[in-house]
């Protein structure tokens, strides 16, 4: 098989299938074999494929890339997705997807085969820092329109004229009439198991999209594009990735979930269920055709340091914990009632006291002594290198980190569900590009998806998260391709609940029974 010189053409081995199928093809004699001229197109390719004949996706023969030299597995992940109208992206943080969708977007794009704009749906968080800047920084001349603010405004901006269109995904749902009437040619979700819940609003409104797009152009019976891209397709378990084939391949999975849930689960008591041991094999089989990359594949990164800091808890601190922990329950010298009733709401609770800051019943905050704890944060922060970020999982406690570190003397960011989009990319763009913020303190969820924040070395967990999912990600804003230092993720801890649940996180393990571990460990650290 060969290419021509000016990458237009593909000369392969003579076959009557092929002459019969391409009409515009010719005959002629090579180096004394029979060979066959076809176009260097996506359908020309896919049939001489299907024909037994491995030509390569034409975006690796054809496509300039815009200029720009992407790695290896960019260019074959633009290449499944080209070939590919249903597809997922599993590959893992900091490989490139997003850059990876854009080339396969632009390609398709100016090869005709697009019938409509693009759509993407994204978490609020890499709307426009992620997405919208890395289109700008791809492919310049691309017209953007973000949906985001009220539905007025929303739709004012859909009325635009673009090439590509970015929407948070609980956006979707407000707008969702005039989303289907639009018929993108391509629809892609960043952060797919969000939709995991067939039963959501949310499912559902992509779905209706999905169902809406419009057809690939010289194809009218095939779909258009949707493509779903994630690195933790089973953040819970292995019944996660169901609901996503539903959305995107469903046939690649049974019609209910009951029977997807016995294919992969065993059940081994009456509330508790555990995969069976095929049960990732069943899941990759259904999320096809996909791609998966981690970031081993793209380059050798400076090493990450993870460090546990123990903390003395304050005296007052100290007495409410172990107050909670003999009897679940304690009142508090301003009379709040403040009770634990079942596993995961002690849990809560314990690491709600050695964070400083508890609800009481009433939802008023109750705040506990907790200097050790700042001192500590403070003393790491001075040990940085660079700038850092400060992971807080109880929103109430943000405000009053953020004000000790200023107090100290440090520019402060601080990034929650209550922060605007538009104030949050402020505060990234300064802190990934300009020299203030030093320092970002965030609630991790709010931060766990696509950010690349490799100005900062050392990532601190005030208090630990329950969720692996969040914890990784949160990791993974400073430990990816640009960074050029050694990083450091520092635990501050001084309880056995604390210590427990980092790790259990660093051995990857779930939270159930975390609580019977805790208390057979007896002890707590002081």
């Amino acid at each position: 098989m060969h290419i021509s010189q000016d990458l237009t053409k593909i000369i392969i081995p003579y076959q009557e299938g092929i002459a019969s199928i391409i009409p515009h093809g010719k005959r002629f004699a090579f180096q004394g074999q029979d060979m066959f001229v076809m176009p260097n197109e996506q359908i020309e390719a896919k049939i001489a494929r299907n024909l037994g004949v491995m030509v390569p996706a034409p975006i690796l023969t054809r496509y300039d890339w815009r200029g720009t030299k992407p790695w290896d597995i960019q260019r074959t992940t633009a290449a499944m997705l080209t070939e590919c109208e249903r597809a997922y992206v599993l590959n893992g943080l900091g490989t490139g997807k997003t850059r990876s969708v854009l080339y396969a977007y632009d390609f398709l794009e100016r090869s005709g085969a697009l019938s409509g704009p693009m759509l993407i749906s994204a978490p609020l968080s890499v709307v426009s820092f992620v997405w919208e800047r890395e289109i700008f920084n791809v492919m310049a001349t691309r017209k953007v329109s973000v949906l985001y603010g009220d539905r007025k405004k929303r739709l004012r901006k859909l009325a635009e004229k673009a090439d590509i269109y970015i929407i948070n995904h609980h956006g979707m749902d407000i707008i969702l009439d005039e989303l289907i009437k639009k018929k993108f040619g391509i629809f892609v979700i960043d952060e797919l198991a969000i939709l995991r819940n067939k039963s959501t609003d949310l499912w559902r409104a992509a779905n209706a999209i999905v169902q809406s797009l419009a057809p690939s152009m010289g194809a009218a019976s095939k779909p258009g594009y949707a493509w779903g891209l994630t690195g933790y397709p089973t953040p819970q378990a292995p019944t996660d990735a169901w609901a996503q084939c539903r959305l995107l391949t469903p046939a690649t999975v049974p019609r209910t979930k009951a029977q997807f849930i016995d294919m992969t689960m065993r059940r081994v008591t009456q509330f508790k269920w555990v995969a069976r041991p095929d049960a990732m094999e069943i899941v990759h089989k259904a999320m096809q055709p996909s791609v998966r990359f981690t970031i081993q594949d793209v380059m050798e990164l400076p090493p990450t340091v993870y460090l546990d800091k123990i903390v003395k808890l304050d005296p007052p601190a100290k007495l409410a914990y172990d107050r909670l922990w003999k009897k679940a329950k304690i009142v508090s010298d301003q009379g709040k009632n403040i009770t634990a009733v079942n596993e995961g709401v002690l849990h809560n609770k314990l690491m709600q006291v050695a964070a400083g800051y508890i609800y009481a019943d009433d939802r008023t905050i109750y705040e506990l002594p907790h200097q050790g704890r700042l001192d500590a944060l403070l003393e790491t922060v001075e040990e940085a290198e660079g700038k850092v970020i400060v992971f807080v999982t109880y929103k109430h406690a943000l405000a009053g980190i953020a004000g000790f570190l200023r107090g100290a003397g440090y520019t402060v960011g601080v990034v929650s569900g209550d922060v605007p989009s538009t104030a949050r990319n402020a505060i990234f763009r300064g802190f990934q590009d300009g020299s203030t913020p030093r320092i970002i303190c965030a609630h991790p969820a709010c931060m766990a998806h696509g950010l690349t924040l490799t100005a900062a070395d050392t990532i601190i967990w005030y208090c630990p998260t329950q969720s692996l999912e969040t914890y990784d990600q949160g990791n993974h804003r400073i430990i990816r391709p640009s960074q050029t230092r050694r990083t450091r993720v520092v635990h501050l801890f001084g309880t056995v609940v604390e210590r427990v649940t980092y790790n259990r996180l660093k051995q990857r393990a779930n939270m159930q029974g975390a609580l019977l571990e805790m208390f057979a460990a007896q002890e707590l650290i002081f």
